[in-house]
């Protein structure tokens, strides 16, 4: 993706990301399965703006595990959750679909 053709919704995703996943993974550090479910579930809606839907389906599994109290399956899907992630934000910097 170069600077001309990006969506001010994907600047914002490539931009705001990063940090999203540091304040989960703390979440997750603290065993708080409540706020890392929040933290999922802006994750889930961030990807999904940009249509990221793989990020957003494993971010609503997290989000459904800190719904049901479970941190452990939380820090499970966190790997998949980063891949996936890494995954969209090299798509949209290579400015592909």
């Amino acid at each position: 993706m170069n600077a001309h053709s990006a969506s001010a919704a994907e600047k914002q995703f490539l931009i705001n990301m990063p940090r999203q996943l540091q304040a989960l993974k703390k979440h997750i550090d603290q065993r708080d399965a409540g706020s890392a479910g929040n933290q999922a579930h802006a994750i889930k809606g961030a990807a999904a703006n940009v249509g990221g839907i793989a990020l957003s389906a494993v971010a609503d599994e997290m989000e459904k595990a800190g719904k049901a109290g479970r941190p452990e399956e939380i820090a499970a899907l966190m790997p998949e959750l980063e891949r996936q992630s890494n995954l969209l934000r090299a798509k949209m910097r290579e400015g592909k679909p």
